[in-house]
């Protein structure tokens, strides 16, 4: 039981833009290729981890679901895919509080939002994101 306070649906509240390219520029101020190395590696893991948490939500894996949606939501929001962060957040209180339908509908949400940030890295400038 959540105490009686509804939760807001997936989508139901507005969302953040889907990449804040300023996180990155903190990192790389004077960028010699890793920011487009680390962009590469982010989606990489992201995908794999949006992946498991498919299967730890399938499987009723409460704990493990937490872990994987807590470290997606931290890794990016540190590369700027802010609305993947946010997903990422929604999730991770989805299943903390018991909430596995809500979980199962977030699911779908994450998926569409990795696709999106994948394609928002994939559109930024070049000179934004050089290929080394």
């Amino acid at each position: 039981m959540n105490g009686g306070t509804p939760k807001p649906s997936p989508g139901s509240v507005a969302e953040p833009p889907v990449l804040d390219p300023s996180k990155l520029d903190h990192i790389f101020p004077n960028d010699d290729g890793g920011r487009a190395k680390l962009i590469a590696q982010f989606l990489q893991r992201a995908r794999t981890t949006v992946s498991d948490l498919r299967d730890a939500v399938s499987a009723v894996e409460a704990s493990a679901a937490s872990d994987l949606a807590h470290g997606l939501k931290g890794s990016s929001a540190m590369v700027g895919a802010t609305r993947l962060s946010h997903v990422a957040n929604l999730m991770d209180n989805a299943v903390v509080e018991g909430r596995l339908s809500d979980a199962a509908l977030i699911q779908e949400e994450l998926e569409e939002t990795l696709r999106l940030t994948d394609a928002a890295f994939s559109s930024e400038p070049q000179e934004a994101y050089p290929i080394p």
